[in-house]
């Protein structure tokens, strides 16, 4: 705005005017208009009184911001605008402030503004001042202050939509309500029935969110206002009254909380009784839009159109009404209408049909917004915890769920405490199935045991220690339906439940920034892709999501991501997450499984790059890189073990990964010729100690060692003798797991049955091969080298499978398996990225 004559801001002469109208006003009824609050006053009480009945949910003079009216202090936390209006006529101010400053000059009488009116509003102070040439008429008087609306609306997010807002009332009403009850927004221009539509189903036990001018705003909004993707979008009731056309429509039947009259000889008024609930309610929640047809024949169906061809019967009687906003305005009604499924209803020769068309609408626009979803919680002496998981169940926005509890023979009281939550689930309109195991059986069963007790066609899953967040069904259901994946996830935030610092297996980045969901309950997913991959496996112990995850990225269509937290991990010390040793080794075979099926889907190219073949004769020279990082209980057995190396000239490079015991001490102290120890200044992952390892050396073959594993003696020479004809190949032997590497190792007979040491410590290769692969990835702290591998088979490099022990592992209580200091959602990072790759080589070489 321009400054006003006399060099006063548009914020100072809103002030000034404000000042000078409440000097004389006095209170009249004030509203709620969605989340702002509205305080009248007036200084011509005479002319302003009527709008007093106009309001849907009217209020008392209150103080709506507390003692500084607009302050943001003195707003609750979360709360929309405060609107402090004092009105009058122009006259009281003209003579002493001369005009306001100049804004938006809008000639559109009998639409959002009136003539003769000037509207003004500082959002900063939350003051407002309307002024008159005159008395309001009575179009003004039912839907008085129109340009406040407005603009209210824009500033939360939405917009003021010429539309009837109409919905069932809930079959199980909450108590207080945990969402508003389901609805449908009815546009179409003037003249094409709304009205009329409103009237015939309150008639029939329908409730409505206002008519003619309707408030829509979206539940959630992001930093800058507008509509987060996949949020609800409810209908806010602002006026109480009902217009139709005289001689088109009558008065409701006898029976309706009404009040009717004419105005201007044209119209019929059916004020409503202010929201009571029954028939005029304070907002719905928004799952359709239903588009007006009068030109369609009586018996045309209804047919489902797109969200453009909704906004093109919205937009323009909605655009019309603020001119000066149209682009704003379009985006919000853009917004609205592509984030809901849309109808032609065709005008028909009887009300009844109409409302018939009307029940089958509201109920398609449920089946696709309101997703039927099982939800399976298992459940193992979870009394503490698991109200926190069905709380998040309660507070959903979206979804009708069949919440399927499965107890695995608990020993608390968690039977009785998800009973206890019945009552809540089922008031929030979701069912409630508890299953109970006799005896423990792990939490793959349970979850399969909940699986085969739904038939819902989206299927979820919570840990009783999780928490859901309220946007969880909403956001994930709107991404599967969009991309038509058969799986989605988002992001996980970790938290400790009582505030307590992590327990000390868990890793810092947890908890500084939301990570990847990896994990059951971060996902939403078609119950058909569980007849593709299969059930969950019951042998996977705590990692049984993992296995999973990899058999689904086995498939043609990959899971599709939302880089949006939808879960809290709740941390604390009882956590099942470690696991034991067994689910550690089945983890490390799910990965070796699906890297398996992966190379046998996608057949090795040549390597046309191979160098020509050595001498056969020439010493193995060897760099063996040992990556440590406080490891001084176990560093001396394995620097030992390779140093020990028969038939090979061996260089031991160490790199202490900034280990806070005595680990680089110890070594330093060692003082051997053949010895070479690496300080990093940071602690930086094992992927980059293996890159400064590799650096360090220059020898032409290469090994790698954990600081607590140990090698054979004859391992190097036996790997190396089996490169003799494929000279850039990576020879790859087996490997024994076992708590004593000092005790006997596996009969010689049984090695060939031993697994392929899929693992950094089990290979050996010429540097030549580790050049042309590239280094390690340095942004996984597990399964760096399941990434680097995958990436040396897509570059076509070959394998040797050795049937010689390669590596002894060393299964103790501090390794990082063990502890659980490992994030095992890296192993999926690392196979995401190996997929990446595929695709861009497979795009390349099709193009």
């Amino acid at each position: 705005m321009a400054d006003a004559p006399g060099g006063l801001t548009p914020a100072a002469w809103v002030a000034a005017a404000h000042a000078r109208l409440a000097a004389t006003a006095v209170p009249l009824v004030g509203a709620c208009w969605g989340p702002a609050r509205l305080r009248h006053r007036s200084a011509r009480p005479e002319w302003f009184t009527p709008f007093d009945a106009a309001w849907a949910r009217p209020v008392a003079d209150v103080d709506v911001a507390g003692d500084v009216v607009g302050t943001a202090a003195a707003r609750a936390p979360g709360a929309g605008p405060a609107l402090d209006l004092c009105s009058g006529a122009i006259a009281d101010v003209a003579n002493t402030l001369g005009p306001p400053p100049r804004g938006d000059a809008v000639v559109a009488i009998g639409r959002a503004v009136h003539d003769g009116t000037v509207s003004a509003w500082d959002r900063a102070s939350g003051r407002a001042v309307v002024l008159r040439t005159g008395p309001p008429d009575e179009y003004e008087q039912v839907t008085p202050l129109r340009p406040l609306v407005h603009w209210v609306a824009l500033a939360c997010g939405g917009v003021l939509v010429h539309a009837a807002a109409i919905g069932r009332p809930p079959r199980a009403p909450s108590d207080p309500p945990t969402r508003p009850a389901r609805g449908v927004l009815v546009v179409g221009d003037a003249g094409f029935g709304k009205s009329t539509t409103t009237l015939a189903a309150l008639a029939r036990g329908w409730i409505t969110a206002g008519d003619d001018a309707v408030m829509v705003l979206p539940v959630r909004t992001g930093p800058d206002g507008t509509a987060v993707p996949g949020t609800r979008w409810t209908a806010e009731a602002v006026y109480a009254a009902v217009k139709t056309k005289v001689g088109a429509a009558h008065p409701p039947p006898v029976g309706l909380p009404t009040r009717s009259w004419v105005i201007g000889g044209r119209k019929w008024v059916h004020r409503l009784t202010a929201t009571d609930g029954r028939t005029l309610v304070d907002a719905l929640d928004l799952v359709g839009v239903v588009v007006l047809d009068p030109g369609a024949g009586a018996d045309a169906p209804v047919r489902r159109v797109s969200g453009a061809r909704a906004r093109t019967a919205t937009a323009p009687s909605t655009v019309g009404a603020l001119p000066d906003h149209q682009t704003e305005v379009l985006t919000r009604i853009g917004a609205v209408c592509g984030a809901r499924p849309a109808f032609v209803l065709p005008r028909r020769d009887a009300l009844d049909r109409t409302v018939a068309d009307l029940d089958d609408i509201l109920g398609a626009a449920n089946d696709h917004m309101d997703p039927r979803v099982d939800v399976v919680i298992p459940v193992h002496d979870g009394a503490h915890l698991v109200g926190r998981a069905l709380d998040s169940i309660v507070t959903q926005t979206a979804g009708r769920l069949r919440v399927i509890v499965v107890d695995d023979a608990s020993t608390d009281d968690s039977v009785a405490v998800v009973e206890d939550w019945r009552a809540r689930v089922e008031a929030a309109g979701h069912a409630l199935v508890v299953h109970v195991h006799p005896e423990n059986r792990g939490v793959a069963a349970a979850r399969n045991r909940g699986l085969e007790g739904g038939d819902h066609p989206f299927v979820a899953f919570l840990d009783q220690d999780d928490r859901w967040t309220p946007d969880h069904v909403a956001v994930l259901h709107a991404a599967l339906t969009e991309s038509g994946a058969d799986a989605v996830h988002g992001r996980v935030e970790y938290r400790t439940i009582d505030g307590s610092a992590p327990p000390a297996w868990t890793r810092p980045a947890w908890f500084a920034e939301d990570q990847p969901g990896h994990v059951f309950g971060a996902g939403l997913f078609r119950r058909t892709v569980f007849d593709r991959v299969g059930r969950i496996d019951e042998t996977k112990g705590m990692f049984d999501d993992v296995d999973w995850y990899l058999r689904l990225l086995d498939g043609e269509v990959p899971p599709v991501v939302v880089e949006r937290v939808v879960l809290e991990r709740g941390v604390h010390p009882a956590n099942q997450s470690r696991g034991s040793t067994r689910d550690h080794a089945g983890l490390l075979g799910s990965v070796r499984a699906h890297l398996a099926r992966t190379r046998a889907a996608a057949p090795l190219r040549p390597d046309v790059n191979a160098p020509v073949r050595p001498d056969v004769n020439a010493p193995v020279r060897l760099d063996v890189v040992v990556p440590v990082r406080n490891g001084e209980r176990f560093i001396g057995a394995a620097v030992a073990s390779a140093l020990a190396q028969e038939e090979a000239d061996v260089h031991v490079v160490v790199v202490d990964d900034a280990s806070t015991d005595g680990t680089a001490a110890l070594v330093a102290g060692w003082a051997d010729s053949r010895i070479t120890l690496v300080r990093l200044d940071r602690h930086r992952g094992i992927g980059a100690a293996r890159n400064a390892g590799v650096e360090a050396g220059g020898r032409p073959w290469l090994g790698f060692l954990d600081a607590d594993d140990v090698w054979p003696p004859d391992r190097t020479a036996r790997l190396a003798a089996a490169l003799t004809a494929t000279p850039a190949a990576i020879a790859v032997g087996r490997v024994h797991a076992t708590v004593d590497p000092e005790g006997d190792p596996p009969d010689p007979g049984t090695v060939a049955a031993l697994p392929a040491a899929v693992l950094a410590g089990g290979i050996l290769a010429r540097r030549s091969v580790l050049d042309r692969v590239g280094p390690f990835t340095e942004d996984l702290r597990v399964g760096e080298f399941v990434e680097w591998l995958a990436r040396a088979r897509l570059l076509g490099v070959a394998e040797v499978d050795v049937p010689v022990l390669a590596l002894i592992r060393r299964l103790h209580p501090d390794s990082t398996t063990r502890t659980g200091r490992a994030d095992y959602g890296d192993y999926l990072r690392a196979v995401g990225m190996v997929r990446a790759r595929t695709r861009t080589a497979t795009e390349t070489e099709t193009r």
